[in-house]
């Protein structure tokens, strides 16, 4: 691209698309209509099969164009043979100011751009349509035309997909592996279950058997307690009968001291007597 200012010519891929693809005769009207009304715009040349659009113009596309160009109303191509509407369309140019001027060329440039990235395009510049469709501002439009659109490859674009899979793939191989580790105790914790379960129903059994011992046993254990109480209350008495005897064999013990003592003295003074 030439710096002084001069037309340069279109970038290769979408030169090669308006070139090769055949257009019907409805589109060739349309599109010498298009050629015509956009070579009025400031930066296209006025060639009549290949015109060429001047993209080191700046004019019609710094920053203040771009709302002008988005709020304006798009105006549809007019039919082939109407010259009415340019001619209407050429005084309506010359006679605007340089706003209005500035409108009327981005919305020209915008109908050859539109043309352009929806006609018939062959594969190698399906990219260059789908990247001019989704271009939101008409900077992004004229960086297409100059050939900076840098096409996104296959590994690019699936690079982040493939990280993310190869992550999934992962975190799944994890959960498996902790899953069957789960499974493996869960496993173990039936077994152990089931285990219990069995030795309380055998003990719930024994128990049911041994319900009748413990019944006689406790009957047993009464009726030998009655028993022991009775022998503890007949013993008892036989003690206190024989404390009773005891202590009345005492009190005839101390009775008979007392007469021994006495027949003692009386003895003594018999024998005192004697001898005197």
């Amino acid at each position: 691209m030439s710096s002084s200012g001069a037309p340069a010519a279109p970038p290769t891929s979408v030169a090669s698309s308006l070139q090769s693809s055949h257009l019907p005769a409805r589109d060739e009207g349309k599109f010498a209509e298009l050629v015509v009304s956009a070579s009025r715009a400031r930066g296209v040349s006025d060639g009549q099969e290949h015109p060429v659009i001047d993209l080191t113009t700046s004019r019609g596309f710094d920053r203040e164009s771009e709302p002008a160009s988005r709020t304006s109303p798009r105006s549809l191509p007019s039919p082939r043979g109407d010259t009415t509407s340019d001619a209407a369309d050429l005084g309506r140019s010359d006679s605007a100011g340089p706003s209005e001027q500035r409108r009327i060329e981005n919305t020209d440039l915008a109908r050859l751009l539109s043309f352009v990235s929806t006609r018939p395009a062959p594969a190698a510049d399906r990219e260059v349509r789908r990247a001019a469709l989704e271009a939101t501002s008409v900077s992004e439009l004229v960086s297409l035309l100059r050939g900076q659109h840098q096409p996104s490859t296959q590994a690019s674009d699936v690079a982040a997909p493939r990280v993310e899979l190869e992550s999934a793939r992962t975190i799944n191989t994890d959960l498996t592996r902790r899953l069957y580790s789960q499974a493996a105790v869960k496993a173990d914790l039936e077994e152990r279950l089931k285990t219990v379960e069995e030795e309380r129903d055998r003990w719930k059994a024994e128990s049911k058997k041994s319900s009748p011992l413990l019944t006689s046993f406790r009957k047993a254990m009464a009726e030998s307690e009655a028993s022991l109480k009775s022998t503890r209350k007949s013993q008892d008495d036989k003690v206190k009968s024989a404390l009773a005897h005891a202590k009345d064999l005492g009190r005839q013990l101390r009775e008979r001291d007392s007469e021994i003592e006495r027949l003692t003295r009386l003895l003594s003074a018999r024998d005192t007597d004697r001898l005197f």
